[in-house]
């Protein structure tokens, strides 16, 4: 896993039974079936920073054992799909947007007494001049704040707007489908690392 990660790998390989063979492995993700082979993959739920995971064997004798263990990382990151951005020349969020916004929000939420900074980073297409796209890169990285600090407890100190206007715009043509993938706001939360607990 690299830091940050939200995709973890999985290996019960390692169980053992002194009294007889492992058979069986059944792993869970917050108490959802996740797979029932040795090796699993898991990723955090959008907008979680943890999860819990539990690996439940069973040997030839129809004996079972199980392990529990919180994924967690230290970075959350959120980018809107390109048909959920902005339009041109427009800072107001989209509905499918704004609905997107608000269901990261309600984990986000939860992990609000962790988080050590947000980082909220405007972008706008090639069109226009540089000096009013990076105004309005600056609107949209406000609109998403906006929606998406609404009622979580974290102190405005903590929240960093960046607006990077056209410098990191793909698309070069108007009928480029990029363009719609430059006009976005980057969202990364990073968080205080806690320690992980095991049951």
């Amino acid at each position: 896993m690299k830091p940050g990660s939200r995709r973890f790998r999985l290996d019960g390989r390692g169980s053992a039974d002194a009294d007889g063979r492992i058979v069986k492995w059944a792993w869970t993700l917050n108490g959802q079936h996740l797979s029932s082979k040795p090796v699993a993959g898991a990723a955090l739920p959008r907008g979680q920073a943890t999860a819990q995971v539990q690996l439940t064997v069973t040997d030839d004798r129809g004996a079972r054992d199980s392990a529990r263990r919180t994924l967690k990382t230290a970075v959350i990151v959120l980018r809107l799909p390109a048909t959920e951005n902005f339009k041109e020349g427009s800072h107001a969020l989209s509905d499918k947007g704004r609905k997107h916004l608000i269901r990261f929000r309600r984990g986000f939420r939860r992990q609000a007494r962790n988080v050590r900074v947000v980082r909220i980073a405007g972008y706008a297409d090639f069109v226009g001049t540089p000096e009013d796209n990076k105004k309005l890169s600056r609107r949209r990285a406000k609109s998403v704040r906006k929606v998406l600090l609404a009622g979580v407890n974290v102190p405005r100190r903590r929240v960093r707007i960046h607006a990077f206007g056209e410098t990191k715009a793909k698309a070069k043509r108007r009928n480029d489908p990029k363009r719609a993938e430059d006009r976005r706001v980057d969202v990364v939360v990073v968080l205080r690392s806690r320690e992980s607990s095991a049951g």
